[in-house]
């Protein structure tokens, strides 16, 4: 539920911007003397949304015992490198790009347990913690749609999909008595991905894009398809933050490339 809430509300933000649009055209530029793809860099950071406490109750003999367990998110580092191209009068599409990822991802996950003797009604409480620094690798594409706001400034709306594998696993587990065993998510994952952008043009050949972007379907590792990372009895919904480059190249003798009829985009 809390993923469905998540992609709403983006959806209601860009919708919204939308309707903020003064200009019409086509955002990336299309004249004579840039080319239509170039390299982009995006450095960012992850945040790792917790959802509600848990509670899970085992009876063993005269022993009850109880482990409430609360998430908690932390940001983590994230960096992409890949390749944009883009297209002329299409409706659907203005843009892709695709290339290589790295994410880290941290939460910590607090567990109070309760062991009550049923034949003395006493009861001893202890404590437990995991923290995890999970770094992974991965590829990813997106489709984009471009959306003018005002001059300089459009809105981006991606669907997305990528791979991430798992390569380091960090933190680990403190406890004051007993211990709780996470179980770690699968070391890799597919999952379909919503990414929503504002996007600046800065100088003639530098494009700016802040986004947000956050995974909506997780393809092959589970039947019911949840997007979430799950650690032991919590799980946690990931968000990407991120501040795209594009960089832009001259193409002064490229007589093939379309010519741009919508208003003009002047950079102070």
């Amino acid at each position: 539920m809390k993923t469905q809430l998540l992609l709403l509300t983006l959806l209601i933000t860009s919708f919204s911007f939308a309707q903020l649009r003064k200009a019409r055209g086509e955002v990336f530029p299309l004249d004579r003397e840039l080319k239509k793809g170039g390299l982009l860099i995006a450095p960012g950071a992850t945040y790792l949304i917790g959802y509600a406490e848990s509670t899970l109750t085992f009876t063993d003999q005269n022993t009850v015992n109880s482990q409430t367990s609360t998430p908690k998110g932390k940001l983590g580092g994230a960096v992409q490198l890949g390749w944009f191209h883009s297209f002329e009068n299409t409706k659907f599409i203005d843009f892709i790009d695709f290339g290589a990822s790295y994410k880290l991802f941290r939460g910590e996950i607090n567990t109070v347990i309760d062991l009550t003797d049923n034949l003395t009604n006493q009861t001893n409480t202890t404590k437990s913690s995991l923290a995890f620094n999970d770094s992974h690798i991965g590829l990813f594409l997106n489709i984009t749609k471009t959306t003018p706001i005002q001059p300089n400034v459009f809105l981006t709306n991606s669907i997305g999909i990528n791979y991430d594998y798992r390569i380091i696993e960090g933190g680990g587990i403190s406890s004051n008595g007993q211990v709780v065993d996470h179980k770690y998510p699968p070391f890799d994952v597919v999952q379909l991905h919503y990414k929503l952008g504002i996007g600046f043009k800065v100088a003639k050949k530098l494009l700016v894009i802040p986004s947000i972007e956050t995974p909506i379907v997780s393809l092959f590792q589970n039947k019911e398809y949840n997007p979430s990372l799950r650690y032991g009895s919590q799980e946690f919904q990931p968000l990407i933050f991120s501040l795209q480059f594009f960089f832009l190249r001259e193409d002064p003798v490229n007589c093939n490339s379309p010519v741009y009829n919508g208003p003009k985009y002047e950079v102070d």
